[in-house]
């Protein structure tokens, strides 16, 4: 009886390295597990790099399919743009401007977003030097802010975004 049961324990751990190998497309290979241990470990390893071969696949598709979704969501968005140019017979200018403007957003919320993410989580204090620095001689220089007090542009610069 114990002689049966030690043999179908050998078949069974046989027969799932056998299988594991085959799914894993390993190969038989000249170096082989000799003993059932050894067998258990190899089956054991090649579970696991399957798992982990499966979860890096995924998450490289996952990326690709991703950035994809975001090309074809933007060459729709133009087309319907260049359609409805076309269909209400605007001038070409104002169509290329509306295509120009698209283009602009589709390139700023390809790296703006995450910047505006990161310039929000600053405290106040922060952005509001960050906007100082980025547009305080912008809004100085312009016309209808001559002879305003610069605590009025501070604070109008302090609520501009990046």
């Amino acid at each position: 009886m114990l002689m049966n049961r030690q043999a179908c324990t050998v078949v069974y751990v046989t027969t799932m390295y056998w299988s594991i190998n085959t799914l894993a497309t390993i190969g038989y290979g000249d170096l082989h597990p000799v003993n059932i241990s050894e067998m258990v470990f190899c089956t054991l390893f090649m579970l696991f790099n399957l798992g982990l071969s499966a979860y890096l696949i995924g998450n490289m598709t996952n990326l690709v399919v991703h950035e994809t979704s975001r090309t074809r969501e933007f060459r729709d968005t133009i087309q319907e743009a260049s359609s409805f140019a076309q269909r209400n017979h605007l001038p070409t200018r104002l169509e290329d401007q509306m295509l120009a403007h698209l283009c602009l957003k589709f390139r700023t919320d390809l790296e703006g977003l995450r910047q505006q993410e990161t310039i929000d989580s600053f405290p106040k204090a922060i952005r509001s030097s960050i906007s100082h620095f980025l547009f305080y001689n912008l809004v100085n220089d312009v016309y209808l802010f001559r002879g305003v007090s610069n605590d009025l542009l501070f604070q109008l610069v302090s609520e501009m975004k990046a």
